[in-house]
């Protein structure tokens, strides 16, 4: 990709993540998310409900099954990201902070706080750090973003993985810090795959069997 071409994504994802990270520090935790949760609104609970399914790890094969159809190569990445995604969110939420709470757990015995939660979303307590459907949205965003290139695509795939992240805290189902550390390692997980497919791996894209997937031209 030229330089030009991946400022536009660079600064989006950047400024993103200095954004929470400078909300995070400077407030108080849960402050924001009962300040968000305040304003609750049944309307765009039903929106948030439905658009964080743009996390879910679904995602991947959907897209993956796509790419087997279009580029193999792509999907070879994909795949290779979802597994080190998966690993790395999931080993941070069961392993390294496996007693994280979510908001309706935190806020639970906290005297005078009422939640307001969409209908139909399941709410969860337990597992609050990081946030993996945050992980999976940007993770796929960044990648589409290394395929297809063009600066109007990445500025739409980062807005659904924005998306995707603030729902999260929309619904109480995380902190921000938790779609923080989310975003963090969807956003590592796809470079760090990249790099390495393109450092070690560089044939596998000018092999014909990962040049054009499963339809061929007649």
């Amino acid at each position: 990709m030229e330089r030009k071409k991946i400022l536009l994504p660079i600064i989006l994802y950047i400024s993103l993540l200095a954004a929470l990270g400078f909300l995070v520090l400077a407030t108080e935790k849960g402050s924001a998310e009962l300040a968000i949760n305040g304003g609750f609104n049944k309307t765009l609970g039903q929106f948030f409900r439905y658009a964080t399914h743009l996390g879910d790890g679904i995602m991947y094969a959907i897209l993956i099954a796509l790419f087997l159809l279009i580029k193999y190569y792509n999907a070879l990445l994909l795949f290779f990201m979802s597994i080190l995604q998966t690993i790395l969110a999931q080993g941070f939420k069961k392993i390294v902070f496996p007693d994280s709470p979510r908001p309706a757990a935190w806020f639970e015995n906290q005297e005078g706080v009422v939640l307001q939660f969409a209908e139909g979303v399941k709410i969860h307590t337990a597992h609050s750090f990081p946030s993996g459907h945050t992980a999976t949205a940007f993770a796929i965003a960044v990648m589409l973003t290394y395929f297809f290139k063009k600066p109007v695509y990445a500025f739409l795939f980062f807005l659904l993985a924005a998306t995707a992240g603030f729902s999260r805290v929309y619904l109480m189902q995380h902190f921000f810090e938790d779609v923080l550390a989310g975003a963090t390692v969807g956003i590592f997980s796809a470079v760090v795959v990249i790099f390495l497919v393109r450092k070690f791996l560089p044939e596998w894209e000018s092999r014909k069997g990962l040049q054009g997937g499963l339809i061929r031209k007649g």
